[in-house]
């Protein structure tokens, strides 16, 4: 059944003082929260300051992103529990807005994020507007779900083997969810992620060495994980940079996923602590 009353939330932090405040106040305002429970990660900025002054439950996880969402998943106690990121802002009656999509076949929902940034945005909002035609869109074995502001089933979340890993652990989530015979879905409702953009261009470092863990794990197979790479990745980057350069008319869009390509490749063959996860 679909969430009925408050629900826990769950935030991983580390060093994110300068949208914590937003986010944690948004998730009050926009979600229903029961508790709010902060992971943190040794920040040492002002991150636990801003925590305490909402009145969160503070935890301490420094072992990976996976283990830091699964040590507040054991401390969360109510049947539903959502992940929102220390950067992302909810939208106005987003806790209510996902419930009107929800029914008993669902095990995990989560909204769209926008960047704050332009041409990117707009660009971003419309193609996802479109990909939302048809209804919300539906999550499948070996598809992957996300994290950054979801609601999920707590019992079904904590079968998933996430604790070593510090990237794609949404994935795996959303296989535990699936493998119950449940929907995941991804919904038309957009909330604002303050991410900056050198922060953006990275990401793909950390996906690719994400790939290389789960590879390493056996929760891949070596064909899955060259399809990831070569098609779902590279040639995504490429194909969608040249299609929004061409749809909006603006080159920056082509150059960015270009660069985004660039660390996808040195993901591969950096260690994967040169790219430190930002929580």
């Amino acid at each position: 059944m679909p969430p009925a009353g408050k629900v826990d939330y769950i935030v991983p932090t580390w060093n994110s003082a300068k949208t914590l405040d937003s986010s944690l106040a948004s998730i009050v305002a926009h979600g229903n929260p029961d508790r709010i429970i902060i992971v943190d990660n040794e920040s040492t900025d002002g991150t636990l300051d801003i925590a305490e002054r909402h009145g969160c439950v503070i935890l301490k996880d420094t072992a990976s992103l996976g283990s830091a969402r699964r040590t507040g998943l054991l401390e969360a106690r109510t049947e539903w529990i959502g992940f929102v990121d220390s950067d992302v802002v909810l939208c106005r009656d987003w806790f209510s807005r996902l419930l009107k999509f929800m029914d008993d076949r669902t095990g995990g929902i989560h909204g769209d994020k926008l960047p704050d940034w332009e041409p990117y945005r707009s660009a971003h909002r419309a193609t996802m507007k479109g990909a939302f035609a048809d209804g919300p869109l539906r999550k499948g074995a070996g598809d992957r779900g996300f994290t950054d502001n979801t609601l999920v089933l707590r019992e079904v979340a904590l079968k998933a083997d996430i604790e070593s890993v510090n990237a794609f652990e949404d994935m795996l989530i959303t296989q535990a969810v699936v493998a119950e015979g449940l929907e995941w879905l991804h919904v038309p409702v957009f909330v604002d992620h303050h991410e900056s953009w050198e922060t953006f261009i990275r990401k793909p470092g950390w996906h690719s060495a994400g790939l290389k863990w789960l590879l390493s794990r056996g929760d891949i197979s070596t064909g899955r994980f060259m399809r990831e790479l070569l098609l779902r990745n590279s040639a995504w980057y490429v194909l969608d940079g040249v299609k929004k350069t061409m749809e909006f008319h603006e080159g920056k869009l082509l150059r960015m996923r270009l660069a985004q390509l660039y660390y996808l490749w040195i993901g591969l063959v950096r260690s994967e602590t040169m790219f430190q996860l930002e929580r």
